[in-house]
């Protein structure tokens, strides 16, 4: 007899292409497979818990994400973001507003962007980041209640300024009407392509498309657009799966709220299984009139610069205001004209008078005056000599002398130097490619043409950050369209003033950071440590800075050149785990005190199979218990990762429900983090939370099913209600600790066949492990025993990994009308296998109750 043991499963489910090195010294700690499985880090393994039911979402064809938001230790939530809303969640379920009805936040966003949708937290905020966008927030304004709106950015930042001489810009009031020469409605939008569903397409109320084939042809959608619509000026592009959708502009404004209407049919039925609704926007007839107002300014270029994606992006006129002087006397309660100045400033007095004449300053171009120095002269006192400094980056200021009561004429001299005023303005309206209508948000020092300018980092031209996170007590941000190598950071203290000092740059000020390498590669994430560690799609780059975070101080350096997809990174302990470019692999990322660099190790090069044909869309992590990174992939399937780096610890398992995992997030919850998931199931969205595996010796302490609904009633019955959700399914059910199999949900409830109190109704799965072949030497042999070390476990079977199945805990001892007790100790199975060179040892759990294993020993002959 020959014997083999395999006391652990840390190597976890390895890939076809390994299973033939059984000269490894790990060997012994891999799996042929691991199903609704996950590793311990101690060596066994058992099967996951279930989800509890939290609610439905409201998409059903569109899609969804979950994000987590983490107001404080005791306050959290977890938003379900779908086409244009966010609906929030916590233990209790659902917020309600005061109405009793859910609550929903309208944004933005439609479902397509969701995946590329960036967030980071500070105190009662979260921060929403997308590349087309404006930079969002999500405010908790007392436990339950929420505002979303923009973030209100001001000071900047701004792209680098204009260095052609010939390429102008001026400012001036608005003192007539301007008609604008048209503006096109768009719409851009990445479909769903659903590969069981043939799609119909409808323009306006108009049907325009039927694909010939099941899936989404973008292509053949776009030709046939174009080819209904592109006499009428209209033009549809594929731009890598999004397509763009843009109206004529002369009648632009006519087709504001628009819509195109993609049907998705499971053949040639009628009713449509799934829809998805496009509104076009942002479109202005030609002729279109902006009536001149107070604090309306044009800002015009000599040359076609403007488009109409301009509106809502700052624009900075810089001019040098010369030297300013003016002199004169003062009688009775007399006020001199005003000077302007953004520097410093001089007032001489003169004459014999007696007295009192203040200095004022006006913020506002001479709206209102604030008092900043009154002087008072007795008959033989000395007359003034005074000065001051105005350098603020925001204003440009007025300054004048009043004099008070007085007796007679104070002659003064009031002069200031000259300075460089920086205006900023924010663009309202487009009127041609020479002329935008701007609102003023710091004064401009001349009207005169000035060829120091520069167009603001953010707005629909440029793009929108497509990263947010929070450093050094500022407001950091990354990466637009225009700029995607750039990182910005807020003035500290002010997260929302990304401006800087007139004449100096302080240590306070705002800053923005180029990474500089041999190509041009986004930032895809940035992640915060005790340094900034950047993620391109080209490397990964460290940002810190010795002393303060000024310019000065800061080191930036490249580290790698492995490159990272959009998913977001997640930190476990002192490590980033990102997924590099092709979304494939996963790797960490950590600083190698041995080699005084970062290094990047690949997580999943002994699970390859596993990513195959398939890719991860998200991750989470799970810092307590067991330390399991989650991954959703983009077949719906989800996978854990045991990852305790330095005990050499990389176990994958997959995991699979009845239904597609869209997303993933954790929560956490003081003693507990929570794995919340987005579920779909048919054409259902539910958001479920994964239950806690609590270790004990009770069967009904865990639940181990999906989309499950727990009661615990005052006294025993049979009807169990609360399962809507489940219509139509058939469901498990764990009653006083008993297994109840098959049963049907019928009008939102099941009937058991017994009466109980605690009752657990949900979706069945199956949790499994295979083993590799448990002899080495490739000879046959034949399996004749299995001995198994349980730990508070029940159910289950084991059997060789292509053949019959022996349970393995079963009643012993108990009275047939109580449940059967969990077991922890030695199982012995006698098998009667065939003889080979392949056979492994599978081992099953079709029962909705704990299984862990921490070794194996199989005897074979």
């Amino acid at each position: 007899m020959l014997r083999t043991l395999q006391s652990s499963f840390i190597g976890g489910e390895i890939s076809p292409s390994l299973q033939a090195h059984t000269d490894t010294a790990a060997y012994h700690t891999w799996l042929r497979t691991a199903k609704n499985m996950w590793v311990h880090p101690q060596g066994g393994i058992s099967n996951r818990p279930g989800t509890q039911y939290m609610g439905s979402a409201k998409s059903t064809g569109e899609g969804a994400q979950l994000f987590p938001f983490v107001v404080s230790s005791t306050e959290m939530y977890v938003i379900e973001a779908g086409e244009k809303y966010f609906r929030l969640y916590t233990d209790n379920g659902p917020v309600q507003d005061g109405n009793g009805n859910v609550l929903e936040l309208q944004t933005p966003y439609p479902a397509q962007a969701l995946e590329t949708l960036r967030t980071a937290a500070y105190h009662r905020t979260l921060y929403l980041a997308h590349a087309d966008y404006p930079l969002m927030q999500l405010v908790c304004t007392a436990p339950g209640q929420f505002s979303l709106g923009q973030v209100p950015l001001k000071g900047g930042p701004f792209q680098p300024q204009n260095t052609d001489e010939t390429k102008q810009m001026r400012l001036y009031p608005q003192t007539t009407t301007v008609t604008s020469e048209g503006v096109a409605a768009h719409v851009s939008f990445q479909p769903v392509n659903y590969t069981d569903c043939m799609v119909w397409a409808y323009f306006n109320g108009e049907w325009f498309y039927a694909s010939e084939d099941f899936g989404l042809n973008a292509a053949a959608l776009v030709q046939a657009f174009n080819t209904a619509y592109g006499s009428q000026g209209f033009t549809a592009q594929n731009l890598g799966g999004i397509i763009q959708i843009t109206s004529p502009a002369a009648t632009g404004g006519n087709w504001n709220g628009k819509t195109i209407v993609l049907e998705y049919h499971r053949g040639f039925s009628s009713t449509p299984v799934h829809t998805l609704t496009q509104t076009l926007s942002g479109g202005e007839n030609a002729g279109t009139q902006t009536v001149a107002q107070e604090g309306r300014y044009i800002l015009e270029s000599n040359g076609n610069y403007f488009v109409p994606q301009h509106v809502d992006t700052l624009f900075c006129v810089i001019h040098t205001v010369d030297a300013q002087y003016q002199s004169g006397s003062l009688g009775y309660e007399a006020v001199s004209a005003a000077i302007s100045s953004g520097s410093d400033w001089t007032l001489r007095t003169s004459g014999t008078w007696t007295g009192t004449v203040s200095v004022e300053v006006s913020k506002d171009l001479g709206q209102t005056w604030q008092t900043v120095k009154t002087l008072s002269r007795a008959s033989g006192d000395s007359n003034f000599y005074l000065s001051g400094n105005l350098n603020d980056a925001e204003n440009l200021f007025k300054v004048r002398v009043r004099s008070g009561q007085s007796t007679g004429e104070i002659g003064y001299e009031l002069s200031a130097d000259s300075f460089v005023q920086r205006a900023i303005v924010k663009a309202i309206s487009y009127v041609s490619a020479t002329q935008l209508v701007v609102s003023c948000e710091r004064a401009f020092g001349s009207s005169a043409w000035s060829a120091q300018w520069a167009e603001g980092s953010f707005g629909p031209a440029s793009g929108y950050p497509a990263c947010v996170f929070c450093f050094q007590d500022r407001l950091g941000l990354a990466a637009t369209r225009q700029e995607p190598q750039t990182l910005w950071f807020s003035k500290t203290g002010n997260w929302t003033d990304f401006g800087r000092a007139r004449d100096t740059l302080l240590d306070t000020d705002a800053l923005s950071i180029r990474l500089s390498g041999g190509q041009l590669n986004a930032v895809q994430a940035v992640c915060v440590a005790n340094r900034l560690l950047i993620f391109t799609t080209g490397g990964e780059w460290s940002l810190s800075c010795n002393g303060s975070f000024t310019l000065d101080h800061i080191q930036l350096e490249a580290q790698g050149s492995r490159g990272a997809s959009a998913v977001a990174p997640v930190m476990a302990g002192g490590r980033i785990l990102f997924v590099q470019t092709g979304g494939k692999v996963v790797r960490d990322f950590y600083y190698d005190d041995t080699a005084s660099a970062y290094a990047s190790d690949d997580l999943t090069l002994r699970a390859r199979h596993l990513f195959e044909e398939t890719s991860i869309t998200q991750m989470a992590f799970v810092q307590g218990g067991d330390s399991l990174v989650w991954c959703a992939c983009q077949d719906g399937k989800f996978l854990s990762l045991t990852y305790l780096p330095e005990q050499g610890i990389y176990a994958w398992t997959q995991h699979q429900t009845q239904g597609l995992v869209r997303s993933i997030c954790v929560l956490p919850q003081p003693g507990q983090e929570e794995v919340w998931l987005l579920v779909q199931r048919g054409t259902q969205y539910f958001v479920e939370r994964m239950f806690p595996r609590v270790l004990s010796t009770q069967a009904d302490k865990s639940v181990f099913l999906d989309a499950a609904v727990v009661h615990t009633f005052q006294t025993a019955q049979t009807a169990v209600a609360g399962l809507t959700h489940l219509n139509g399914q058939t469901v498990c059910a764990v009653a006083d600790g008993n297994v109840v199999p098959n049963l049907t949900v019928s009008n939102g409830q099941i009937t058991l066949p017994f009466a109980a109190q605690e009752v657990q109704v949900g979706l069945g799965y199956i949790a499994q492990l295979c083993t590799l072949p448990v002899i080495q030497q490739g000879r046959p042999h034949r399996i004749v025993e299995v001995k198994l070390w349980l730990v508070n476990s029940r159910g289950g079977q084991v059997g060789l990994c292509a053949g019959a199945s022996t349970p393995l805990v079963q009643r012993t001892q108990e009275a047939y009308n109580t449940p059967v007790s969990l077991q922890t100790g030695q199982v012995t199975v006698p098998l009667a296998g065939r003889t080979d060179v392949t056979s492994g040892v599978m081992l099953e759990q079709h029962d909705p109750l704990p299984l862990t294993v921490l070794r194996l020993d199989v005897k074979a002959a």
